[in-house]
């Protein structure tokens, strides 16, 4: 800790590690720094786990219009004996990061609700007194003949062999990027409209 630390507070890890041990007058910062002992990979694969499901939730949650401050139940459905550990065990980081309370199992999703698929199991967003699921998929359709409209228009410009050809290169680079990146917004906001359709 005083190596790790040195950089930021010299002269008092100098002291600290002079007092605390018998250095016999060697200085810290000429001292070596501390080797990782083996990782811990269970623990590691466990915390990624959790990330990345808070990561989908809070997605979902986005995508179908609710408010960030909105705390909503989450209801986790087909989870094996491992997921149910590591849910029970991480449920507070999980209520707290991806505003969901209370977590429970069940044996199947709640009607009217958002349903992310992660792993095995399905964790299922109730959605009745949070979002007008009607008004969410006109929104969302809105938004998909936006997509479509612009991607039609990107796939003309990049279909024709002149631009393609006397363009810089720079910018037909740029407009193939900016069509993969509507194709990927229009996979997800696809999948946000059969959410809401299937909850409604």
């Amino acid at each position: 800790i005083y190596k790790l630390l040195h950089p930021f507070m010299p002269f008092m890890t100098e002291e600290l590690w002079d007092t605390t041990a018998d250095r016999k007058g060697a200085l810290l910062c000429h001292a070596p720094w501390p080797e990782t002992g083996p990782g811990d990979e269970s623990a590691a694969a466990e915390i990624n786990w959790l990330v990345s499901l808070i990561s989908e939730i809070r997605s979902a949650r986005a995508e179908m219009g609710v408010k960030p401050s909105d705390i909503m139940p989450l209801v986790v459905v087909g989870a094996n004996s491992e997921t149910r550990s590591h849910v029970g065990t991480h449920q507070p980081a999980l209520s707290r990061l991806a505003r969901v309370d209370p977590v429970t199992l069940a044996d199947a999703a709640p009607k009217g609700s958002a349903q992310v698929v992660f792993g095995e199991a399905v964790y299922c967003l109730p959605l009745e007194g949070i979002v007008d699921l009607s008004a969410e998929a006109d929104r969302l359709s809105k938004e998909l003949k936006k997509l479509d409209g612009e991607i039609k228009r990107l796939d003309g410009k990049l279909g024709n062999a002149k631009f393609v050809a006397n363009a810089p290169d720079e910018v037909v680079a740029e407009e193939r990027e900016k069509l993969a990146e509507y194709k990927q917004q229009r996979e997800r906001t696809s999948a946000a409209y059969d959410r809401v359709k299937e909850a409604g």
